[in-house]
């Protein structure tokens, strides 16, 4: 019965994307970060979710969009950094996953097959080609960047929902939990329907919408409202409800930084407003915890005590002896160090093949040293054009958490919405005031 519940929803959602590119481009956005939720298949290779990209491809291949954007991007000058690092950052991690396919098809039995390579990278480059329309859209088309704005909120707040309520959705099939063990105890902690890795990449791509909220009603000089409000205490619950240390001290550095450096940095902040933003923090923090009272909120606090923030990165550390286990096996062949490992190394203390929870050590093990070089020019060269601009005070906290999330983790789950994300501050700091729109004629939407 559930099955025939989310086939008729998609099927209504199907319909209105064929009839409508608004509502095409809105279910796009928002299935991007969300996994199938029940494994069906098209054609063996396609889930349901990932038709979005098929329909959007169409819309833009019919209408001319592609030929259209690759045009007017050649006088969008602000964006070109951000559509060549999107297209090495999607290039490296089709890569990983293809090779890592590869590398663990015979420890765990599986056949990587000829027809599932070349579907990934066709994947790869309309994935590619579509964000650099949608980044062109969001220059040069406001009604949109509103839009897809609102479809990465709703598909945000979709998924800490799915998160809240993932003991029932399990119950009933869905797949939103992953088992972790520490200290001989086994805890449940939900993911929910956040396709793009695993609780530790969900807290950095939460981390990533609350800058993103934030920024929008600073530039836009929205007012603080029971909706703003809402909206935030829901992400930081989501955060809090992943069991994520990491996450957590995100949410914290981010909230502290916009209340406490950037207010005070664009409003000159005095002492009475210092205190204010500190009760602020702890006000939105503890009303978050109530909101959504749970015995999972305390995971995260459960797991600060019992296992700390720094033990794991120190030298003794499980992730430390695990990165060095990893960079020692990469350099020791030189044909390994440029190219990639063909063998697996199995990390420290697991029975089993575990990631380096490191991306960059990832990309070099995975990849060899000449892709990883080519990542982080292309990571280095955007960063320094864009900390020369006037987006600098809304970028620190974008890329400090990019950091970090990688230097912890291996997934790159937050990559679609830091791009777009990134492309709407663009917009709204490098090219509003430059009245892109009128330079560029009426975008490159020729349909309503």
């Amino acid at each position: 019965m559930e099955y025939i519940i989310i086939l008729s929803l998609f099927l209504v959602i199907y319909i209105l994307s064929l009839l409508y590119f608004k509502y095409a481009l809105f279910f796009y956005v928002v299935f991007m970060p969300l996994k199938p939720l029940i494994d069906l298949r098209i054609l063996g290779y396609l889930p349901l979710t990932d038709l979005f990209w098929l329909i959007i491809s169409l819309y833009f291949l019919y209408f001319g969009f592609y030929k259209e954007a690759f045009h007017k991007l050649k006088l969008i000058k602000p964006i070109q950094p951000l559509v060549i690092f999107t297209a090495i950052l999607f290039v490296v991690s089709y890569m990983t996953n293809i090779r890592t396919e590869f590398l663990l098809q015979d420890h765990y039995g599986t056949q990587v097959s000829n027809m599932w390579v070349a579907f990934r990278i066709i994947q790869m480059v309309i994935y590619i080609f579509n964000l650099t329309v949608i980044l062109v859209i969001i220059c040069t088309d406001n009604n949109y960047r509103k839009l897809i704005l609102n479809a990465m909120v709703v598909s945000t707040l979709i998924i800490v929902v799915s998160m809240y309520f993932a003991p029932a959705l399990e119950s009933i099939g869905l797949n939103v939990g992953e088992v972790v063990e520490y200290n001989d105890l086994l805890q449940e902690r939900y993911a929910g329907f956040f396709a793009r890795g695993d609780v530790n990449s969900l807290g950095t791509f939460l981390s990533i919408i609350v800058i993103i909220y934030l920024a929008n009603l600073i530039i836009h000089r929205n007012p603080f409202s029971f909706i703003s409000a809402g909206v935030l205490l829901i992400l930081s619950g989501g955060i809090l409800l992943t069991g994520s240390r990491m996450g957590f001290i995100l949410l914290v550095f981010v909230l502290s930084y916009f209340l406490f450096v950037l207010n005070g940095y664009l409003n000159n902040m005095s002492v009475r407003s210092f205190i204010s933003a500190f009760i602020v923090i702890i006000a939105l923090l503890s009303v978050s915890i109530l909101l959504f009272q749970h015995e999972r909120l305390s995971l995260v606090f459960d797991r600060m005590h019992m296992q700390g923030v720094t033990e794991e990165i120190s030298t003794a550390g499980h992730r430390y002896i695990r990165w060095m286990g990893f960079i020692n096996f990469t350099i020791s062949d030189i044909t390994r160090t440029l190219w990639g490992s063909n063998d697996i190394y199995y990390a420290y203390k697991y029975g089993e093949y575990r990631d380096p929870h490191n991306a960059f050590i990832t990309t070099i093990y995975i990849n060899g040293i000449f892709v990883l070089l080519l990542f982080l020019w292309s990571f280095i060269q955007m960063s320094i054009y864009y900390m020369k601009t006037k987006l600098l005070p809304f970028f620190i906290p974008l890329i400090t958490v990019v950091l970090i999330s990688m230097m912890i983790i291996s997934s790159l789950g937050f990559r679609e919405y830091f791009v777009l994300g990134l492309g709407i501050l663009i917009h709204d700091l490098l090219l509003k005031d430059q009245n892109t729109e009128e330079l560029l004629g009426n975008g490159i939407i020729a349909i309503r």
